[in-house]
């Protein structure tokens, strides 16, 4: 991705929730273009105190920072200045021409010059309901990304880091007689607003971890006239010249090139036509708005019918909500009490539908999904639980992340043994709350959470760390190691917890009881002779379970790993990684690969090291 563009400006959102009633809003510069520089102002704003709010790389910080750490964040990091109050556009000119657009939303959003700017008038009173605007995307395929979500998987619920794409489609004439041309102003007026829902939005989740990236794309060229053609009938057209602008094939294929590139959790893409010159601000089918439910993406007009401009922000944030899987609760939309939706698979009693506002168990509440000013608009019990931001044992974690890690520690052999400070190794990973989601195809279980630690303790002592394998305990499964202090003579229990991302540790402990005994008379010199690998079945199908032998002193780690190889020698998944125990093992793979599709039919090649010894054994896979 470039981040420094004529034609690409990117927002990223990054918003913690904690606030600071003695921190004040602050625009801080960062004058090199090297995203990781940015990176690292952040981070330090938020080590000093601060509260960052919005980020737009690589040059502009937008965040609450109290008073008493400004200066030792301009001393500790790369910042150049801290700007508070009024901005002229014309100062910044030397960060690109884009940023005039995001010192306009600073203006108008943090330093209230909305009302001036015309951003602030109520919607028509003849304005419409978002009609029929959720709809149901087609066909789908896989790749991982989130821990336990695939490639389809890009807004499954509404917390962690969310990418959101704003894509101005501009018409060259080429095909369709041009009559609309996005101005200054009216780039200005979108940024703003979008800014604003989101910063709304991130408001309204309070204490759930919630951050929007958001990349601007202005000016992306197109044959057609947008507003002069249908809705999802006719949107394939320009928004295929807008996605061919960017790089990318598909809109899903965008959401995932943006989460990668951004490492956020999940994506979505606002493509947005121009109709300042259009009398109703529709398109050709007479929609204005509407949304793919569970993304990839959503589609507005500059003006949106009667809602204006000035009410995009509204209408951006009902359908980017759409986009997580939430339901319509205004009357005409038809969408009643009983329905449900979202991971949670949570009902839609907020609904007026069928019969109108008072039919269902709970519809008093003015929620963003019955069409309303962001003036008026909540996020209801009932959305809250179809975008997963339910907790219902009120412990500040929402129920989709609320579960607990799972540990595993590989019994020490032999047992009893003769070395005093045996080491262990075994592995861990994170739970997964199950998906109900009845809008969903797939419902794979997923969460944000990772592995953040795993400890052990001997005989109900004090918890001490153990050594992740690869380095850092980052991931959805960790392998670990850990040697213990100098044991006595006698039966120890030896225990290990692992603890994911927000703290939740396992419900019981994985456990090995061993014996030290110096006189046990075992050969502590090799474990089992040599090396070897041995596949059974071979060729296999959905399944093959593989044996192996790590030679070694008894009570010391091997380092280990296991690979499997294609013909052309490329590595396609990685099996075993790590520090473990000598001795006879097994290993079952599902002949999944890495990327996470299953291995075509073909010969392998089973690549086992252990220590200083290889073996290699051919895998033969046969769907």
């Amino acid at each position: 991705m470039r981040f420094a563009s004529l034609s690409v400006s990117v927002v990223m959102l990054c918003v913690i929730l904690t606030s600071f009633a003695f921190a004040a809003d602050r625009l801080i510069t960062v004058e090199s273009n090297d995203f990781e520089v940015t990176r690292e102002v952040v981070k330090s704003i938020e080590t000093s105190g601060g509260k960052v709010k919005i980020v737009i790389p690589p040059h502009f910080i937008i965040a609450d920072v109290p008073d008493a750490v400004e200066g030792r964040i301009l001393m500790a990091s790369r910042a150049s200045r801290m700007h508070a109050g009024e901005l002229e556009q014309g100062d910044f000119d030397r960060f690109g021409p884009d940023a005039s657009h995001v010192i306009a939303a600073w203006n108008n959003v943090f330093m209230g010059q909305a009302r001036q700017a015309g951003l602030e008038e109520p919607p028509s009173p003849a304005r419409r309901p978002l009609i029929h605007d959720a709809l149901v995307p087609e066909g789908r395929h896989l790749l991982s990304n989130v821990p336990g979500a695939r490639y389809y998987d890009t807004s499954e619920f509404m917390l962690g880091n969310v990418t959101l794409a704003v894509v101005l489609a501009e018409s060259d004439g080429s095909i369709d007689p041009e009559s609309e041309n996005w101005t200054t102003s009216e780039k200005d007026n979108v940024t703003s607003e979008v800014i604003n829902g989101l910063n709304w939005y991130v408001t309204k989740a309070k204490w759930r971890p919630l951050t929007f990236y958001a990349v601007f794309v202005y000016d992306a060229p197109t044959g057609y006239e947008p507003i002069t053609r249908n809705g999802p009938m006719g949107d394939e057209t320009w928004v295929g010249h807008c996605l061919a602008y960017v790089g990318q094939a598909s809109s899903r294929a965008y959401c995932n090139h943006l989460r990668d590139s951004l490492d956020t959790d999940w994506g979505v893409v606002n493509y947005i036509a121009d109709s300042s010159s259009d009398p109703n601000n529709m398109f050709a089918d007479g929609l204005f708005a509407y949304a793919y439910l569970g993304g990839p993406n959503f589609i507005m007009t500059y003006g949106n019918d009667g809602w204006g401009i000035g009410n995009m922000d509204a209408v951006m944030a009902h359908e980017l909500t759409h986009s997580f899987y939430a339901l319509d609760e205004y009357q005409s939309a038809g969408v009643g009490c009983a329905a449900r939706s979202g991971y949670l698979n949570y009902e839609n009693q907020n609904s007026c539908a069928p019969s109108g506002c008072g039919g269902c168990a709970s519809n008093s509440v003015f929620c963003i999904m019955r069409s309303v000013g962001l003036g008026s608009a909540q996020v209801c019990t009932y959305t809250k639980g179809q975008i997963g931001w339910l907790d219902s044992d009120v412990d500040s974690i929402c129920d989709v992340n609320d579960t607990y890690p799972e540990t595993w520690l590989y019994a020490y052999a032999p047992d009893p043994c003769s070395t005093f400070t045996p080491t262990y190794a075994g592995s861990s990973e994170v739970g997964m709350l199950e998906n109900l989601n009845p809008r969903s195809m797939f419902n794979h279980n997923m969460t944000l959470n990772r592995i953040a630690n795993v400890q052990f303790r001997v005989d109900g002592g004090p918890w001490q760390d153990a050594s992740p394998n690869d380095g850092a305990f980052d991931g959805r499964r960790e392998g670990y190691s850990f040697t213990t202090d100098p044991l006595t003579a006698e039966e120890h229990i030896v225990e290990a917890r692992a603890i994911h991302t927000l703290g939740n540790s396992d419900t019981t402990y994985a456990v090995d009881t061993l014996t030290v005994d110096p006189g046990s008379g075992i050969d502590t010199r090799v474990a089992g002779g040599m090396v070897f690998v041995e596949a059974s079945p071979n060729p296999f199908g959905p399944r093959v379970e593989i044996r192996y032998n790590i030679p070694g002193e008894y009570g010391t780690g091997i380092p280990v790993s296991m690979k499997v190889y294609d013909v052309q020698g490329r590595e396609v998944v990685r099996l075993l990684e790590g520090i473990r125990s000598p001795g006879p093992g097994t290993f079952s793979w599902d002949g999944v690969l890495a990327d996470g599709k299953p291995a075509p039919s073909g010969i392998y090649f089973v690549d086992f090291l252990a220590g200083d010894e290889k073996v290699v054994r051919k895998l033969v896979v046969a769907r």
